[in-house]
């Protein structure tokens, strides 16, 4: 018996893997590959109602979702656009220990090393500089009556006006307004 090579084991499929005396790699020889990634088509969507808007996103664009119970929570990373926008309620209009905003993934915890700045309207940027973030800042904006975070890298900082457009626009695009029908 041949001894077995250390790719042999890591799975890769080598001519040199095949047992002795079946050097065809058949399939009874042949090292079987894991299962292959679903992929999730852009027509797969999470629809869902938030305030007086419902909204329909690709499931592709939201690695973290839930809504229906007490708290919503959404995270939603639209792709070539440098930020995450989350919807986070557990954070929404609570203070962080300096008093100021609470930012969701920035200082929701007792983090060392934050900066703060303010954007011309004069919501909080709050920026991480420890290594551990992983978007690094954060600021709340306001979007059809629901309190949004946007997380970005430190290097964005000083496009943070921008930014903050860009995301309104995408949830804009991906909403529409529920329409009430009054009494009669």
């Amino acid at each position: 018996m041949k001894p077995t090579p250390f790719v042999c084991l890591l799975g890769l499929l080598l001519p040199s893997c095949a047992p002795e005396g079946n050097e065809s790699g058949s399939e009874a020889s042949q090292v079987s590959s894991p299962p292959e990634p679903e992929v999730v088509q852009e027509t797969d969507v999470h629809g869902f109602e938030l305030g007086e808007r419902e909204y329909t996103i690709p499931a592709a664009y939201i690695p973290s979702i839930r809504v229906g119970g007490q708290k919503d929570f959404i995270r939603i990373k639209f792709p070539d656009f440098a930020a995450e926008i989350v919807l986070d309620e557990k954070s929404a209009g609570k203070s962080d220990k300096t008093g100021r905003a609470q930012i969701f993934s920035v200082t929701d915890h007792d983090y060392p090393r934050i900066e703060y700045t303010e954007r011309e309207d004069g919501a909080i940027i709050a920026c991480r500089r420890g290594m551990m973030a992983q978007s690094g800042c954060g600021t709340i904006f306001e979007y059809a009556g629901m309190e949004w975070t946007l997380l970005f890298p430190i290097g964005l900082r000083d496009e943070v006006e921008a930014l903050v457009g860009r995301a309104t626009q995408l949830l804009e695009k991906h909403s529409v307004e529920i329409r009430q029908e009054s009494a009669k």
